[in-house]
């Protein structure tokens, strides 16, 4: 049974219709200063005047821009007009992709000419293209707009469903093909990059948390000083860290401030000593005074290669043996002697001792003792 049409075309034209003269087109389509900001967020003018045509027809008459059935140009120079965008008025519609691009002198686009006047079928999927003939790009759809067209679609068209879903018709095609929603279709990113606790994760970080089970699922509160950080593990702080700032002057606001610990880097560094000669942060490595002092002492006597060599491995015997203050104190003697540090007689002055550990004999109470600490005699067994 055919649908009875309620409207001639000259009500719908004017119920639905782009206004042409001057007066309506400021009525409907200023933009506003909000308006203007957000469709200058696009790339391309291209992209800023399908953007900002889309957004006036949604605002009036409330429609897609597949649903618009009458010609798009004075719209298009209005909204360029506004947006200054140079020759907006080369800028106009196509037919849907579906239909071949209009042949030169029968609608084509032209940069400053007024061949958009001549289209007048934009209906069914109409595109925006560029003074160059090619279809403007958009944007991909969202969740929410694949679930409202799957559901407007039990009861409407396709091109009426995607029109009203905010995407085009061929986009509708598409989810009649393949329904999921676009979330579910796409495809779980690799690991770009390798993963930095690969080396360290079986011998160092798993035998931890299998011997202190209590670390795993703790939240760490980290409270935000004016010179310092200090972490918190519930209500026991665990860590104190200073805080770096930017050194004062015009000049030198745009240096980078680096707050590094050398014990994070270490084993890193023990793979490649050599990258510590163009380290980036290499002077905020060194904990105390002692051990700059050294570098500087290693890499003007030798070549860098023995300089990385022996600065990282002081480095780690400062690390692996907790002698941090000590070794630094040894340092700045050698370096006060005009010596050298030789990460050999430091390794052998700083090695544990070879001391054995003192026996401890426990002797075990008998259990029936614990009964004279309750102060109750003893209840003997009913079946004895």
């Amino acid at each position: 049974m055919a649908h009875r049409q309620l409207l001639t075309n000259e009500e719908r034209q004017a119920l639905f219709g782009i206004p042409l003269d001057p007066d309506g087109m400021a009525r409907r389509f200023t933009l506003s200063r909000a308006d203007q900001n957000l469709v200058a967020g696009r790339r391309r003018d291209t992209n800023r005047i399908g953007f900002a045509v889309q957004l006036a027809l949604l605002r009036y008459p409330g429609i897609a821009l597949a649903q618009l059935e009458q010609p798009t140009g004075p719209l298009v120079r209005w909204l360029a007009k506004q947006l200054e965008v140079p020759n907006g008025a080369g800028f106009s519609l196509r037919p849907g992709c579906a239909r071949p691009p209009a042949e030169p002198g029968a609608g084509a686009i032209s940069r400053g000419g007024s061949a958009c006047d001549s289209v007048t079928d934009c209906r069914n999927g109409g595109a925006l293209t560029s003074p160059g003939g090619a279809p403007v790009p958009g944007t991909h759809i969202t969740d929410q707009q694949a679930r409202l067209y799957m559901t407007l679609r039990r009861t409407q068209t396709q091109q009426t469903a995607a029109a009203r879903a905010g995407f085009s018709a061929s986009t509708g095609s598409r989810l009649d093909a393949d329904p999921r929603p676009p979330a579910q279709k796409q495809i779980p990113r690799g690991r770009r990059r390798p993963d930095p606790v690969v080396d360290v994760w079986d011998s160092e970080i798993v035998p931890m948390l299998e011997t202190a089970p209590g670390l795993i699922g703790h939240r760490l509160r980290v409270r935000l000083y004016d010179d310092r950080v200090e972490c918190f593990l519930g209500a026991e702080p665990v860590l104190t860290l200073p805080r770096g700032r930017a050194p004062q002057g015009r000049t030198m606001r745009s240096r980078t401030v680096y707050m590094v610990d050398y014990r994070h880097v270490i084993h890193a560094l023990r793979r490649k000593p050599l990258a510590l000669l163009n380290l980036v942060y290499r002077d905020q490595l060194f904990p105390r005074t002692a051990f700059r002092q050294a570098w500087d002492a290693l890499i003007a006597a030798g070549p860098p290669r023995t300089a990385c060599r022996v600065m990282v491995g002081l480095l780690a015997l400062a690390h692996e043996r907790a002698c941090e203050a000590e070794l630094a104190a040894e340092l700045e003697a050698l370096l006060a002697a005009g010596r050298l540090p030789d990460l050999d007689v430091l390794r052998v002055c700083f090695a544990p001792t070879g001391a054995d550990l003192p026996q401890v004999s426990v002797a075990m109470p008998p259990a029936i003792a614990y009964d004279a600490l309750l102060g109750a005699p003893v209840v003997e067994d009913a079946a004895s």
